[in-house]
């Protein structure tokens, strides 16, 4: 299966991603829809994704990104994947999508990792800041990173 990740660019798009977090992050995960949808979903920094099962023509991923081109980093965020679409690789597909997306902007990307999602994470390439694990809503996270553009080993 193929999953076509792009852009939102009008607002039916970000429907579609609203629609996606609000499943798994307010249905599944038990977070509030007060925090999840905040402020920085409207940053002018602020990019939104939204990733196309192709063979169902149906929006099953999504995914923020806020961009600091001064400090060359992005923040990864809101990371979603559709239940009866996981196992398929879209959650991996929907991370390089995005990092390729911004990879000439930045030098590093960040992101907060549910802890129990922190292995999938780990396989996209990101790595362990320290061996922190804060809690938000209830929920343990730890920060991570992965360097955007990776010297070869010499």
């Amino acid at each position: 299966m193929t999953l076509l990740v792009t852009c939102v660019k009008i607002p039916d798009e970000w429907e579609k991603a609203r629609a996606i977090r609000m499943q798994v992050f307010i249905h599944e995960d038990t977070f509030d829809e007060e925090g999840e949808f905040d402020a920085d979903d409207v940053h002018p920094s602020a990019l939104h994704f939204i990733g196309t099962d192709v063979e169902q023509n149906k929006v099953v991923a999504a995914a923020r990104v806020l961009v600091d081109d001064a400090k060359r980093k992005a923040k990864i965020s809101r990371v979603a994947v559709l239940s009866e679409c996981r196992g398929k690789r879209y959650g991996t597909a929907m991370m390089n999508a995005v990092e390729d997306y911004i990879r000439d902007r930045v030098d590093l990307f960040i992101l907060a990792a549910l802890v129990d999602k922190k292995g999938f994470y780990e396989k996209c390439g990101y790595s362990s800041i320290d061996d922190e694990i804060f809690v938000d809503e209830g929920h343990k996270q730890c920060w991570m990173t992965k360097p955007a553009n990776p010297q070869p080993e010499v």
